[in-house]
């Protein structure tokens, strides 16, 4: 394999029979029609945000060289970009699949970036239900899949309506159960983390970042420590260090290959920062992950 996959809604979409809509940016479905390549396939990357309901049964889900292991009535939150493999046991449950696109409201993406169940630096990436906002969502999630299967006028502006209603419910769930002291500092930390998805390859210096979000280092470092428990450099390295170890274990791409597409142009520079930061060389890493490969 000469890159890690790229799955989208379309594509995965042709995979399920009754609930999905005639739609690339959206679909909906039940646990037992879940395409296979979502329930038992190699790691992919998404290029879609999803929500997946597990009512009863279990899954075994790893994300970014994190794994996770739930079972009923739980949720769990999926971001665009992220590799993802995983393994169900799910017996009953549901898939959402959609991208920012499909809300069509102004400010969709910034609005779905503050919610903090997908913010990458400081979020784990699940909930437990109870039973009372089980009974909520579980009546949004029908009402989705009957809209879904039906073509009445407004059909995409109901299901638009409850997919919001059901982000919404669960932002509230999220905050009251993860006590993550959301605050003002995390608008600042979504536009870093922003600004680093973008240029994380070409610009290492928390200076230029700073002075993207107008504000001094020292600042971007105090607020950086202060939500996240890391400091700015951190987090432009953590992004970068995904990215590699992504490419050293789902792709076949040579060393030279991956140090170069990551703008290091010096071969023993790229294996003595990757080993300073892992504590191992690239090659020994792809050799003691080999079980993960894909290729």
């Amino acid at each position: 394999m000469t890159d890690i996959p790229l799955l989208k809604i379309n594509s995965l979409a042709k995979d399920i029979s009754s609930s999905s809509l005639e739609n690339s940016n959206f679909s909906i479905f039940r646990a037992k029609e879940a395409p296979q390549r979502l329930r038992h396939g190699d790691p992919f990357r998404n290029d879609f945000y999803a929500l997946a309901f597990i009512l009863k049964g279990s899954v075994d889900f790893t994300v970014d060289f994190k794994n996770y292991k739930l079972s009923g009535n739980t949720v769990l939150f999926i971001t665009p970009g992220q590799v993802l493999s995983t393994t169900d046991n799910i017996e009953d449950g549901f898939g959402i699949l959609f991208k920012k696109e499909f809300l069509m409201r102004q400010g969709s993406f910034k609005w779905l970036q503050s919610l903090p169940m997908y913010h990458r630096f400081h979020s784990e990436p699940w909930i437990d239900l109870d039973n009372t906002f089980s009974e909520q969502l579980s009546y949004y999630l029908h009402a989705m899949l009957e809209e879904a299967a039906n073509n009445k006028d407004y059909k995409y502006d109901a299901i638009k309506s409850y997919l919001i209603l059901t982000l919404i419910q669960l932002t509230r769930l999220y905050k009251e159960t993860k006590k993550n002291g959301h605050t003002e500092s995390n608008h600042i930390i979504l536009q870093y983390e922003s600004f680093i998805d973008q240029h994380y390859k070409d610009i290492r210096s928390v200076k230029e970042y700073a002075d993207m979000l107008f504000m001094t280092p020292q600042n971007l470092n105090r607020i950086c420590k202060k939500t996240t428990g890391k400091s700015a450099s951190d987090l432009i390295n953590e992004k970068l260090l995904i990215e590699i170890k992504r490419h050293l274990i789902f792709t076949a791409k040579s060393i030279e290959e991956i140090a170069y597409m990551h703008n290091f142009y010096d071969n023993s520079y790229f294996t003595k920062y990757f080993k300073k930061a892992v504590g191992k060389t690239p090659t020994e890493f792809r050799k003691e992950n080999s079980n993960n490969t894909a290729f």
